[in-house]
């Protein structure tokens, strides 16, 4: 491991210590690490009471299944009694097979419910009571005649069995719906906990973040030359930087007011999967400010070993690869058939492809392309990205690179400007160069690292 050396136009004033960074930097780490324990636990209350809530809703079906299994067997015992013909038993074996089958199943689906178990013993007393009435009443009419059979049945015992049957399931459904009401109760609440305190740390860390960086950024601006261009960049990184952290905090907000409405499971995954994309648009802001932070402290380090520059350009392309098919723009891949290997930080030199194709992706219109291309050129490695985007003013490609620069219309479609310039930093750490070409407005842009294959 080796730390890169920092060039002389990231340092900063010295009362803003290292003690300073590194205590905000705990502070995060408490509160991401307690926000993301809480929510976790919670959120396995929801998945687990799904689980439950989809057994108690197959245990119902079942319920009402034996119901109608035990109705259609008594009909087609009746239309037997009454009519003589045999057409009529076969439904009524057809009813008595089902229902012995449906009692089966419910036995396994209660097995870990006492109670429902109590209740299922009752259920199979009074379903053989039943079976067993039909089939007397059945051998009546066969062996007496409809005299003999027809007593039988005056005798009421059918019927007040079927009653009890059907009591006996009622109690049964009664209680699946109890626990059906109980768990979705306790899933809505734990959904609101893990949404809260995500919420809640979300909004902390995003505080915390912001008066760290506020205050290196004011440090480190008071020290240009011109007045009027620091006021300038301060304004646009503070309204930058406020606009990017409101963004994903609006949408958590905006959820969270949902949550508080009691919402469907349905709705509570949905607001989960809004708050966890916003989160994570959040933390690779977070990871570029604390990039920033390590170079301007000279604490940024990275680890050289032989490493493919093919399947990194790879990753990243795969990575950016959905938001480009988003915007119906055409993704190229051009690699080498050999390995492309130099001494690097393979993560390091990741991180610089995707912010290649991140802006590429972001200033170029529906309809239009972005080609990747890794080459190896004599003892040089070269990564390009090409566009047929929006274009870059001529003027504005020798600062493209400063931090908190960024090119005409970069603050409306977001980001900080810092991508480019962690960019430059690891280029240069490696020994390499990094530029960027653009025959103006509405041409297009390529954006090309040399490194050497050995590292610096």
């Amino acid at each position: 491991m080796r730390s890169a050396a920092t060039p002389p136009r990231y340092s900063v004033p010295r009362r803003l210590t290292t003690g300073a960074i590194a205590s905000a930097a705990v502070l995060l780490f408490i509160v991401f690490l307690a926000g993301f324990s809480v929510s976790y636990r919670a959120m396995q209350i929801v998945l687990r009471n799904e689980a439950l809530r989809a057994h108690t809703a197959l245990v119902l079906r079942e319920l009402e299944a034996t119901l109608s299994s035990a109705k259609d067997a008594e009909s087609g015992q009746r239309g037997y009694l009454l009519t003589g013909r045999a057409a009529y038993l076969r439904p009524y074996n057809s009813a008595v097979v089902a229902l012995r089958e449906h009692v089966r199943v419910l036995r396994e689906l209660t097995a870990d419910n006492p109670l429902q178990q109590q209740l299922w013993r009752q259920l199979e007393q009074n379903v053989n009571l039943k079976l067993a009435e039909l089939r007397e009443t059945i051998a009546a009419k066969d062996a007496h005649g409809n005299a003999a059979a027809v007593a039988l049945v005056l005798t009421d015992r059918g019927k007040n069995l079927m009653d009890a049957l059907r009591a006996n399931l009622d109690a049964m459904d009664a209680e699946e719906d109890r626990m059906y009401q109980e768990r979705s109760a306790e899933s809505a609440a734990s959904g609101r906990q893990a949404l809260t305190t995500l919420l809640v740390s979300t909004v902390l860390a995003a505080l915390v973040i912001a008066i760290m960086f506020l205050q290196i950024v004011r440090s480190a601006l008071a020290e240009r030359a011109a007045a009027e261009t620091v006021a300038r960049a301060k304004d646009e990184f503070i309204a930058t930087l406020s606009h990017e952290l409101r963004t994903p905090l609006t949408s958590i907000l905006g959820w969270s007011r949902i949550l508080g409405e009691s919402p469907d499971a349905a709705t509570i995954a949905m607001a989960a999967e809004s708050i966890a994309q916003s989160a994570r648009s959040q933390q690779f802001l977070i990871e570029d400010l604390l990039d920033v932070s390590r170079i301007i402290l000279g604490k940024f380090q990275m680890e050289i070993s032989p490493v493919d520059l093919n399947p990194l350009a790879q990753a990243a392309a795969d990575m950016i690869r959905p938001i480009a098919e988003a915007k119906q723009i055409e993704l190229l891949l051009e690699l080498p058939r050999r390995p492309s290997v130099i001494h690097g930080d393979g993560r390091r030199i990741k991180q610089i492809i995707w912010n290649f194709l991140s802006n590429a992706v972001k200033f170029t219109p529906a309809g239009g392309h972005v080609a990747l291309r890794v080459e190896m050129v004599d003892s040089r490695a070269k990564i390009v990205v090409s566009d047929n985007g929006e274009g870059i003013n001529p003027e504005l490609i020798p600062n493209l690179f400063e931090r908190f620069r960024q090119g005409d219309g970069a603050v409306a479609k977001g980001g900080l400007g810092l991508g480019l310039s962690i960019a430059r930093y690891v280029v240069e750490a490696h020994g390499g160069s990094i530029s960027a070409v653009s025959e103006g407005k509405g041409k297009g842009a390529t954006f090309e690292a040399s490194l050497p294959v050995d590292a610096a």
